[in-house]
């Protein structure tokens, strides 16, 4: 990448126009969040000042215009993650909601007293948590892979684990703290041989252009808007349709109801079960821009800066003295952490 690009790449977020203390805006957090470019800036702005309305329900201009909008970004997260169907694309808050959805609705239908769902220790919380509450709900247990001093999955520890029972394999991508891009493609064609539900954890790959969800055997994924150029308050699950089918809903409301009555209810196919109540519409719409901001990246250009500037921080913080460096994958993405002695 030029200078001349990085600099028209700037040009694309206001946020790097400001100064802190004197000095231009330097952002190196976008593994909690990314900044925000102006097209996905002024598709929610066009949103709250022209296309106010409900959705799904509104027969009138505005309600019908939304849903258009609205449902055009369900097509576009399908295309950029090559789902194979539309209704696969369930819009939450995000990865931890997606998590929690799944860890819910799962252990109602397919999971029963003493079945083992298996994580690795490089876990983020919304990986942990919401299957520990499961467990303790219908006498779940939870086993870990081992993590190697390198900061990789222990193969050894997978095979072992893979073959103790395990109904469930949940796993990060892309780890929030080490970086380790982990091999999934691989663990999960694993799993699926033996039957195991494959669930991943793309909050840190998605911006990154890895996540094929056909090639890579998953039955689930999670994601965030907020890491993928997108706003706060939505992210998407998507699941094999014939899996979302039979899952129970994970709470209700409006707009997921087929029929009812006092005496039963009865609910729409996916992905609307899962959409219980006025949708985050605003921040779906921000979510459809920011799809197509990423789908013109060059993501092997963009992956290779990023290695190279990743390369320079672990040498800078090799030769500072008193830091060590806590993982060192080979298939580091664009995440490092160290400890300072003492």
């Amino acid at each position: 990448m030029t200078r001349t690009a990085g600099k028209k790449l700037r040009d694309l977020f206001p946020q790097l126009g400001r100064s802190v203390r004197k000095k231009k805006l330097t952002y190196l957090d976008s593994a909690a969040t990314t900044l925000k470019p102006k097209s996905v800036i002024d598709a929610i702005n066009w949103y709250y000042s022209h296309e106010v309305a409900n959705i799904h329900r509104a027969a009138h201009f505005l309600g019908a215009l939304g849903t258009t909008h609205f449902e055009a970004v369900r097509d576009k997260a399908k295309s950029f993650i090559n789902a194979e169907h539309r209704e696969e694309i369930i819009f939450t808050k995000g990865t931890t909601e997606g998590l929690n959805l799944l860890a819910h609705s799962l252990s109602q239908k397919f999971l029963k007293k003493g079945d083992v769902i298996l994580l690795s220790e490089m876990e983020h919380h919304s990986n942990i948590v919401p299957w520990q509450l499961a467990a303790e709900r219908h006498g779940l247990v939870i086993k870990s892979i081992r993590v190697t001093n390198q900061g990789e999955i222990d193969r050894d520890d997978f095979q072992k684990k893979i073959n103790e029972g395990a109904k469930v394999l949940s796993l990060v991508h892309v780890s929030n703290a080490l970086g380790t891009v982990n091999p999934i493609k691989e663990l999960f064609s694993e799993a699926k041989s033996k039957g195991v539900l494959t669930v991943l954890d793309a909050a840190q790959s998605v911006a990154l252009g890895l996540v094929d969800v056909r090639d890579l055997h998953c039955d689930f994924v999670a994601f965030s808007g907020h890491k993928l150029f997108g706003p706060t308050g939505v992210g998407v699950l998507w699941g094999q349709k014939r899996l979302l089918d039979e899952l129970p809903p994970y709470q209700g409301g409006g707009s997921m109801i087929d029929r009812v009555s006092f005496e039963g209810t009865t609910y729409l196919q996916a992905p609307h079960r899962f959409e219980a109540g006025t949708p985050p519409i605003a921040e779906v719409i921000g979510l459809g821009a920011a799809i197509d901001f990423a789908k013109e990246l060059n993501h092997p250009a963009v992956l290779e800066h990023e290695r190279k500037l990743c390369g320079q921080l672990i040498e800078g913080l090799q030769g500072l003295g008193g830091v060590r460096l806590v993982g060192e994958s080979a298939t580091r993405a664009n995440i490092v952490s160290s400890v300072i002695e003492g």
